[in-house]
């Protein structure tokens, strides 16, 4: 980011805040990361970069539904939908854009739209050849989706693929959205103990590259699977998770302890 200030390119100011905006979302830092998303949308907006407005819009949506700004994330998701329907590498942008507006459309509720969304996602990817990097963010949403309505068969092909997709493939972030997917699917299927296993493993994955967020959902799912077994656990985990989804979410980063 020094060094295109410096160099003045407001291109790659974009992309710096972008990308930064993202791994500030990640490390907790939610306030930060909002300014560097609108900051990002602003400048790809006075460039007419389509790529840069539909990423910056999307991974604002994703913040915001975080935060629990669902209507304003859908607005921001929504356009970024749009976006990519007429710009440059269409198929890859609608993936993404329905990944994250599933996410957002079942936190608040509405099943029929996120399995909806997951649909159209899904074929955009058949229709361009598919892509895996935007499948392996579609996948995780498709299983949260899938349990949500009831629909475990397809739910397990999907963990089933996302778990291939990590395996091929070596990352680490895969490799965590992987367990969690495992964890999800789990739970819902009344294995607590391949559960536990999962979720454990998920929650170690993401905490090993700093993704607080998602980490703290994984220790609300660990309390969830342990409240039987072991309630004392069951209730460090949720505790833990609240305090930091509550300083998340009011702009107070747990990083500060």
């Amino acid at each position: 980011m020094a060094h295109a200030v410096q160099m003045g390119t407001p291109r790659a100011i974009a992309l710096c805040q972008n990308f930064g905006g993202l791994l500030k979302f990640n490390a907790g830092r939610w306030d930060e990361a909002e300014q560097a998303l609108r900051q990002a949308l602003k400048l790809s907006q006075g460039l007419g970069s389509a790529s840069g407005v539909r990423s910056s819009l999307r991974r604002l949506g994703v913040l915001l539904t975080a935060r629990g700004r669902l209507d304003e994330a859908r607005a921001a998701l929504e356009e970024s939908v749009h976006i990519s329907e007429h710009s440059p590498l269409r198929s890859h942008g609608l993936i993404r854009s329905y990944a994250s507006l599933a996410g957002n459309r079942l936190e608040a509720g509405e099943l029929e739209v996120a399995r909806h969304c997951i649909e159209l996602g899904k074929e955009a990817g058949r229709d361009h050849g598919g892509c895996t990097t935007c499948n392996a963010l579609l996948i995780p949403e498709a299983v949260k989706v899938g349990l949500a309505v009831g629909d475990l068969t397809g739910a397990l092909a999907d963990v089933t693929a996302l778990e291939a997709i990590a395996a091929e493939y070596g990352s680490l972030a895969w490799t965590s959205m992987a367990h969690q997917a495992r964890g999800r699917y789990a739970s819902a299927a009344g294995e607590p103990r391949e559960a536990a296993a999962a979720w454990r493993a998920a929650l170690d994955a993401f905490s090993a590259y700093g993704n607080l967020y998602e980490a703290a959902l994984c220790q609300q799912g660990l309390a969830e699977c342990l409240a039987e077994s072991s309630p004392q656990d069951a209730a460090t985990f949720r505790s833990e998770a609240e305090r930091t989804l509550q300083r998340l979410r009011t702009g107070e980063s747990p990083a500060t302890d």
